[in-house]
C-alpha cells in the first residue's frame, strides 16, 4: 500500500518515486503519459449496453471513445492522461486519471503492459518535445466490492468526462483484434493501441 488507497507488484517500485525525481531521472522526454487496461473477468456478471444481454462468458476490457471533436475523434483508448508536476508519483498520476475518466477507483497496479513514445512537436522556443506513455494493468474497487458483496452489473458504474470521450464500451478480445487488423469493425484504434490491448490480454489471462 502506498498511502493513497491503492496498492502496487513490488517491480513498478521504480514508477512510485517523487514524481520530480522520475521526470529528471529521463530528461529524454518532455511529457509523461500513463495509461490503463480494466477488465471485468467474466463472472461479474456484466451486460452489454448495446444489447442488454449477459456478457460474462469470457474477459473483457474497458474502451473508451474519444470525443470526435478531438484529436484522433471517434477512436478508442483506455482511460489515461499526462502526469502532472502536482502528481507525488506516476502511479498516483496514473489513479487520478482512471478517476478522472472513467470515475473507477484503482485498487492495485498489477504491472506494466506497453511503453510507447512518440516525437509531439516543438516548443515556442524551438526545442523538439518528446512524448511518453506508460499504460499498466490494473484493478479497481468497484470490482472488488462487488465480488464481496456478491452483486454485479459493477462495469455500468463507469462516468465518463463528456468533453474527452463519447461512450464507453466493454470489448471483448475478438473485438478488439478484429478492430486492429481491419479498422473497420466495432472499434477502431489509432497507432499501437489495439495492439497494446491485446499485449493487456495477454498480461490479463497470465494473471488469472
Amino acid at each position: 500500500m502506498n498511502g493513497e488507497g491503492f496498492e502496487f507488484s513490488p517491480q513498478l517500485a521504480k514508477f512510485n518515486v517523487p514524481i520530480a525525481e522520475f521526470f529528471a531521472s529521463n530528461p529524454q522526454y518532455t511529457e509523461f503519459i500513463t495509461g490503463a487496461y480494466i477488465f471485468s473477468n467474466g463472472t461479474d456478471g456484466g451486460v452489454d449496453i448495446q444489447t442488454f444481454t449477459r456478457t460474462n462468458s469470457e474477459p473483457r476490457v474497458l474502451l473508451l471513445q474519444r470525443s470526435l471533436t478531438d484529436d484522433y475523434g471517434g477512436c478508442w483508448e483506455g482511460p489515461g492522461g499526462s502526469c502532472e508536476h502536482t502528481d507525488s508519483t506516476l502511479l498516483s498520476a496514473l489513479v487520478r486519471e482512471v478517476f478522472e475518466e472513467s470515475g473507477l477507483h484503482v485498487s492495485r497496479v498489477l504491472d506494466l503492459v506497453a511503453v510507447e513514445d512518440w516525437d509531439s512537436g516543438y516548443t515556442a522556443q524551438g526545442k523538439a518535445k518528446k512524448a511518453v506513455k506508460y499504460s499498466f494493468l490494473v484493478d479497481v474497487h468497484e470490482r472488488a466490492l462487488r465480488a464481496q458483496q456478491g452483486a454485479s452489473g459493477w462495469e455500468q458504474q463507469v462516468t465518463i468526462a463528456p468533453e474527452e470521450h463519447e461512450q464507453f464500451q466493454w470489448g471483448t478480445e475478438e473485438q478488439v483484434r478484429k478492430g486492429t487488423e481491419t479498422q473497420e469493425e466495432r472499434f477502431r484504434f489509432c497507432g499501437e493501441e489495439g495492439s497494446n490491448f491485446l499485449k493487456a490480454f495477454e498480461a490479463f489471462r497470465r494473471l488469472l
